[in-house]
């Protein structure tokens, strides 16, 4: 199954699947304006609850690095979530 829906959006269906269901799914999750905050050009505050979120939910995450190596990183963070059979969250800086 395939859903778009924001991160802010689906809190509660993530959590009822991660924790209760007990299901381990993994989520790449994009983080508008983060890239922009880092260099002070931005005043949105979606990268300032983007990572706060997550860490509610006591899921574990990574914050993916984009550039030539992103498509690498993202296999492994997959693979390594497949193989241990957990939930990851796993954040875009866009």
């Amino acid at each position: 199954m395939l859903f778009r829906s924001g991160l802010f959006d689906a809190g509660d269906a993530l959590r009822n699947v991660i924790h209760d269901l007990r299901l381990p799914i993994l989520l790449l999750v994009g983080a508008r304006g983060q890239l922009a905050a880092a260099r002070g050009q931005s005043g949105d505050t979606c990268p300032q609850f983007t990572e706060a979120i997550v860490q509610a939910w006591s899921v574990p995450y990574r914050i993916l690095t984009p550039g030539p190596g992103a498509a690498a990183e993202l296999r492994s963070e997959f693979h390594a979530a497949l193989d241990a059979g957990r939930s990851c969250v796993l954040i875009w800086p866009e």
